[in-house]
This record gives structure tokens, sequence and C-alpha cells, in this order.
């Protein structure tokens, strides 16, 4: 729908802007998008500015704010950001691994909140015979989901079969082996151009501040190649949370963004359809 987004909005009036759950790399996507893209119009307008030249920290709504709050919450009105009109905003919307992120949540669940600390990531509690329900508390207030997994499914749902204006998913992974790129395919999307010869990476962190914990277990690019190319431990996940999560991941996601279910997931899919 890039297209459809540049015909849309002027290039003056075009603004890029993260959108994901926590821990699903907008931070490294601002810092990345920020400091190699521009939009022309606008560079030219503030050439030593660039922080108007249409790289945006998050989408006005909330970066990780629920999509369907999108026309009735805005951020503070002490942010620049908050009075441009969210028809000029082009979402570029984090995915990540459902379990990558799952396991990192558990790490630091921001406001993300269901009992976790004994067993990560903890879905279904077999004594009680139900789902551990999660509570998500972002700008719109405190929303309860059937489990964590849920909560991914909704997000991204929210856009990939339910947004009805222009945005672009993008996987976190490709932002960790494929920076470069990821982000001149996004770009030239929105219509900009690339500010440097030379491609500039975020090494370090982009997590900054308190409310992202331990600066030890932050991740910067570097640790990332590491720990990003090492396949799925899923001997690691509680064999209930497991099939819990085959069950009710969107198959539609993990398909179109190319994620593994697990093992055996075919068998148990195939068992719950005859179950139906």
């Amino acid at each position: 729908r890039c297209e459809e987004y540049r015909t849309m909005v002027p290039e003056i009036d075009r603004h890029v802007g993260a959108s994901g759950l926590f821990n699903t790399g907008t931070n490294v996507f601002y810092d990345l998008i920020a400091d190699n893209c521009a939009i022309p119009a606008r560079k030219k307008a503030r050439p030593n500015d660039m922080q108007q030249w249409g790289m945006e920290w998050e989408v006005n709504w909330g970066k990780h704010v629920m999509p369907e709050f999108r026309n009735n919450h805005t951020v503070d009105q002490r942010h620049s950001i908050a009075n441009i009109d969210k028809q000029k905003y082009f979402p570029i919307v984090l995915v990540r691994d459902p379990y990558s992120w799952m396991k990192s949540m558990c790490r630091h669940s921001y406001t993300l909140n269901w009992p976790h600390i004994r067993r990560c990531p903890n879905l279904f509690d077999e004594r009680k015979g139900q789902s551990v329900k999660a509570r998500y508390r972002t700008g719109t207030g405190v929303i309860e989901y059937d489990s964590v997994v849920h909560v991914w499914n909704q997000f991204l749902n929210g856009y990939y079969k339910k947004a009805k204006y222009p945005f672009l998913m993008v996987r976190f992974e490709d932002l960790v082996f494929y920076a470069e790129d990821t982000i001149k395919q996004i770009c030239d999307c929105v219509g900009g151009v690339m500010i440097h010869n030379k491609f500039h990476y975020a090494i370090e962190s982009s997590k900054i501040g308190p409310g992202h914990g331990k600066e030890e277990n932050r991740t910067g690019l570097l640790d990332a190649w590491d720990k990003y190319s090492k396949p799925h431990d899923f001997s690691a996940i509680d064999p209930i949370d497991l099939e819990y999560a085959q069950q009710n991941l969107d198959k539609d996601l993990t398909k179109e963004f190319g994620y593994t279910l697990g093992p055996n997931a075919e068998l148990l899919n195939a068992r719950a359809a005859l179950e139906d």
C-alpha cells in the first residue's frame, strides 16, 4: 500500500511512525529510519533539523496502543506529534516471532501483566482448566485478554485483517539481519531518500532509561545477531504452554510472516479440527 500512501499524502505532509507491541523493535526501528531516511520536501523545508524530516518516534495514537483505538486516542498534547492528522501518518508495524516475543516479555513485561515468574510463558493453568488471563495497560486503559498469545494476535490483526488505511508490516528479524535492505525498502515505500552514502547502524541498545529494565539485559544489534541466529529451544517451553500456543496463535499471521509453530504443530491442529 506504499503507492496508495504516496498518492494520498503530499510529500511535505508525510510522517512515518513505529507501531508495535513492547519488545518488538520499535526503538531500534526509529533509530535506523531516522538516521538514514528523509522525506525530500520536508528535508528541503528544514535542512538543518533532522527531527522535521518526517521520521517520527511513534504513531501519534501511541506506538503500543492497540490499533482499534487509533481514532479515539492521541498521545499527550505536550508531544509535538499530537496535532498531526492521523491520515498523514504511515504506520510501520513491527512484528516479532511469537515465541521469541513471549520470552522477552517474561524478562520485562512493561505494562502487560500476567503471572509468569515461575513459568514462562505460562499460557494455560491445568489446575483451573483455563487459560492464564493477561491484562494490557496503555493510554486507553486496561484490557483483559484470554492469554498473552491473544495479545499478540489482537495487536497484529488490528492492522493485518482490519485496517483500511495504508500501513506496512515489518519483521523484527529482518531489521536485525537485513537492516540496510529493510530500511531502504521502507524509505522507498514512503517516497523518502537515503541521507548518507554509507548506512548508519544502531549498534547499541535503543532502549534507554529505567523503564526498560536492567541495562545488562538490553539487547544491542551485535547481541541480537548472536541471540536470534540460534534456533528456538522448544524443549524449554512447558508442553502445556506449547500446545496452547500452537492451537491459539493466529495461523494466518504465522504463515504470512514465516514463523514456525513448533514441533508436532500439524498433528495438534489436525486433532483440534477433528474435535471441533
